[in-house]
């Protein structure tokens, strides 16, 4: 089994925290209000997985840890494909949005 650094997925978790956060906070100024309850549900997750891998930190070598992390990692994955339809629709509807205000112009 390859060596789990931690630190790497501490930090991994906190970029995909502080993406989901400002992502959730975009959407909402958006006006996109269909994707914002699962991403909630995914930011309180991931908290939750990093205080679970900051306890686990402390002894990392024990098979069931592994496993537990192993586990977080799926989950936290499916967070960040959330957050990247999520941000999907934001820049289509930019796009829509910019395409608009060029014909208003016109």
């Amino acid at each position: 089994m390859a060596e789990i650094h931690f630190s790497d997925i501490q930090q991994s978790c906190r970029q995909r925290y502080a993406r989901l956060r400002n992502c959730i906070a975009f959407s909402r100024y958006e006006g996109i209000y269909c994707s914002r309850k699962p991403l909630e549900r995914c930011t309180k997750d991931l908290m939750e997985k990093i205080k679970l891998i900051n306890t686990h930190c402390k002894d990392p070598f024990q098979k069931y840890k592994h496993s537990i992390l192993q586990e977080d990692n799926q989950k936290i994955t499916e967070c960040f494909e959330s957050l990247w339809k999520c941000m999907l629709n934001i820049d289509e509807k930019k796009k829509k949005q910019k395409k608009q205000k060029i014909k208003n112009k016109k």
